[in-house]
């Protein structure tokens, strides 16, 4: 079954690279045409994202008493983007390579569900503040579009139903197995039709039983997620530091206001997108973003198409030794 897994993702990652070759090859023609210390830094810069994604899982993992190093992390978090940008699932799939690394190490799946479940929460949050900043700026100035709102308020949704559940755990947590009991019997005629197996229903309680605890864990030490905060915080300041070195790389200065709006516009819809990463969809609207601005069409396009070339193809190069050595620990 593992060889068939390692057969899957080294053949989803073939067609991607064939797919994208021509895009890749234009990326590396197009970096050249910029100052080369700039570029350098905007790789750079993004390779501290990556670290600050592990230092927030790393964080994560000390609340829940898991030990873990750094260095493994990092490696882990470029193995689980390589799986995101490969797959149509994107993000959430990528996690899977976490969770199933965490249980196969020993942590239960419960601990690593709520571990990436809390994980995604910080990093929404945090970035649900730049977005207000961002979509602010772009109501000053008369910018907002309907789909943006839309795509806001879609966001807004997915955190709510986050805190929403948390807060469920702990005011009424006797609900929370109950509801894993109902969902396990809406799903167990259909699993064992397509599987031919049954699910067991002890094993979804003490999954709830699980999440449950983790969350009052949660509760109990809030102070002991300031570390993860923190680098939810960091993860959002380099992203917006690597798109701002871009621009200085083909000698364009962007105003403040103006790189945090196109750039919550960018990821707000790579977030809620269904393609891998938001390939496809992002591109354009971050374009119209900056050029609603004022920022020239070609630079705006030049910028995006770079700035999204280096988040795409850094952890995709490098994510894929990444996932060779996770496997190979």
């Amino acid at each position: 079954m593992r060889l068939l897994i390692i057969a899957i993702i080294i053949l989803l990652a073939s067609v991607f690279g064939i797919m994208h070759f021509a895009e890749g090859a234009e990326l590396l023609a197009t970096l050249q045409t910029g100052i080369w210390y700039w570029v350098i830094i905007a790789v750079m810069v993004q390779f501290l994202v990556i670290a600050s994604r592990a230092g927030l899982y790393h964080a994560l993992y000390q609340f829940y008493n898991v030990p873990e190093r750094l260095e493994r992390l990092f490696t882990l978090v470029l193995a689980s983007s390589f799986v995101g940008i490969i797959t149509p699932g994107g993000s959430f799939t990528g996690t899977a390579v976490i969770i199933y690394d965490a249980v196969h190490r020993g942590i239960t799946f419960a601990r690593a569900v709520m571990i990436n479940y809390v994980y995604y929460m910080l990093a929404y949050s945090a970035f649900f503040l730049v977005m207000v900043v961002g979509l602010t700026y772009l109501v000053w100035y008369g910018n907002l579009t309907v789909y943006s709102i839309i795509a806001a308020l879609l966001l807004v949704a997915l955190i709510g139903l986050q805190v929403g559940s948390i807060i469920l755990a702990l005011r009424r947590p006797e609900l929370l197995p109950k509801i894993a009991v109902s969902i396990t019997w809406w799903l167990q005629p259909r699993v064992k039709k397509y599987f031919k197996k049954d699910i067991d229903e002890e094993k979804v309680i003490s999954f709830a039983i699980g999440l449950v605890e983790s969350v009052r864990l949660m509760a109990q030490h809030p102070r002991g997620l300031s570390s993860a905060t923190v680098n939810a915080f960091m993860i959002e300041f380099f992203n917006i530091a690597t798109l701002w070195a871009v621009f200085k790389a083909f000698q364009y200065t962007v105003p403040l206001g103006n790189l945090i709006a196109g750039y919550s516009i960018g990821v707000l819809f790579m977030i809620i997108s269904i393609t891998p990463s938001g390939i496809g969809v992002v591109e354009p609207l971050m374009t119209a973003a900056f050029t609603s601005l004022g920022v020239p069409l070609e630079t705006a396009a030049l910028a995006t198409y770079i700035y999204r070339g280096i988040s795409v193809w850094v952890p995709f190069l490098f994510g894929f030794f990444g996932l060779r050595i996770v496997k190979s620990d």
